[in-house]
């Protein structure tokens, strides 16, 4: 940490060099699509079907219902964010939990880089701590 000035989670990559950096990024954000993926296919899924109880395949009323819950979520979840210009201290908690929590996934890539070699056993777990 001596001589880092600045966000931990642009001041660390940077301290490795612009390669790392643009590796963490592309980590980031392949962690973000996965999540908002999931988080928008859930919301659909629960407006359209789960509430309803419609056990039918969906027709386009439903996914029109879907498109609409995951607009809606998409717009309200973000208002917390917009909080930062409003000089309160959500906006700003909001993102740093999320940065953590972005971090510490990354923490799982050990058991994934080094799932295919047979002897890796326990170790690939062990690393991600």
């Amino acid at each position: 940490m001596p001589g880092l000035e600045g966000a931990a989670t642009v001041a660390v990559p940077m301290a490795f060099g612009l390669p790392l950096l643009l590796v963490f990024n592309a980590i980031m954000l392949t962690s973000t699509g996965s999540t908002l993926d999931s988080t928008f296919a859930s919301t659909a899924k629960l407006a359209a079907i789960d509430w309803p109880d419609r056990r039918s395949e969906p027709q386009a009323r439903e996914r029109s219902l879907g498109r609409w819950a995951m607009l809606t979520i998409a717009l309200f979840g973000n208002l917390p964010l917009l909080t930062i210009y409003m000089g309160d201290g959500i906006g700003p908690a909001v993102i740093a939990a999320t940065t953590i929590s972005g971090t510490m996934v990354m923490g799982l890539a050990p058991i994934f880089l080094l799932s295919f070699l047979p002897s890796a056993g326990p170790a690939s777990f062990y690393m991600a701590f």
